[in-house]
C-alpha cells in the first residue's frame, strides 16, 4: 500500500514493518534515512508489473441488491467505523421480523507502526428507510469490547436465541436479548 507524497509514492508502511515482510529490504536500505529518501520503484524491485489498484475509502459498509446485477454501495454510520469489523451475524432481537445486523471486532495486537485499533464496544444496527440505524448500547445491553474475531447466533436449550462472541487471548462472552 502506498500514498503519494508531494511528487513521489512511498510506501504506507516504514522501514521496520517493510523489511519484516521483506527482509532484503534492511539490507538494500540500511539506514531508516535511507529507505525514508526512496520511492516505491526503488524499494520493491518489479513493482511497475505489479497489478495496481486504488482505494477510496476503508470504510465499513455494505452493499445492497437492487435487484439483477445492480447494486448500491452503503456506508455503515459514523458509529461502526471506529474500529474493524472481524465478524457478522444477523438476528431479529427484537421479534419485528426484521432481522438485526451485530457485529464485533477491535485489533489489539498490531505492528508498533500501526497501533491498536481498540474504540470497538460491538454494535446492533437496524435497516429501516433505506438507513442504517446504531442502536445504542445503553438500550440493548450489548458490550463487547475485547479483542472479537467471531460473533455468532446460538439458541440455548430452552430455545431462545443468544450471542457468542469469541476474543482473541480471552473467555467468549455471552449475550441474550431482552426480548
Amino acid at each position: 500500500m502506498a500514498h503519494n507524497n508531494d511528487d513521489r509514492v512511498v510506501p504506507v508502511r516504514g522501514r521496520e514493518c517493510s523489511s519484516q515482510q521483506c527482509p532484503d529490504i534492511k539490507k538494500k536500505f540500511p539506514s531508516y534515512n535511507d529507505f525514508a529518501r526512496a520511492d516505491v520503484t526503488q524499494i520493491y524491485s518489479g513493482i511497475q508489473e505489479a497489478d495496481h489498484k486504488q482505494i477510496n475509502t476503508f470504510k465499513s459498509s455494505a452493499f445492497l441488491n437492487k435487484g439483477g446485477a445492480s447494486f448500491e454501495w452503503k456506508p455503515f454510520p459514523n458509529e461502526v467505523q471506529v474500529s474493524p469489523i472481524f465478524d457478522i451475524t444477523i438476528l431479529d432481537i427484537d421479534k419485528d421480523n426484521k432481522e438485526e445486523i451485530i457485529m464485533g471486532g477491535n485489533l489489539f495486537v498490531s505492528e508498533i507502526e500501526t497501533g491498536c485499533a481498540d474504540a470497538g464496544v460491538g454494535v446492533i444496527m437496524k435497516y429501516i428507510d433505506g438507513e442504517f440505524k446504531v442502536l445504542r448500547p445503553l438500550d440493548t445491553g450489548f458490550f463487547i469490547d475485547k479483542d472479537v474475531r467471531k460473533v455468532k447466533t446460538i439458541k440455548n436449550p430452552q430455545g431462545k436465541d443468544m450471542i457468542v462472541v469469541a476474543n482473541n487471548n480471552d473467555y467468549l462472552q455471552v449475550w441474550k436479548p431482552n426480548s
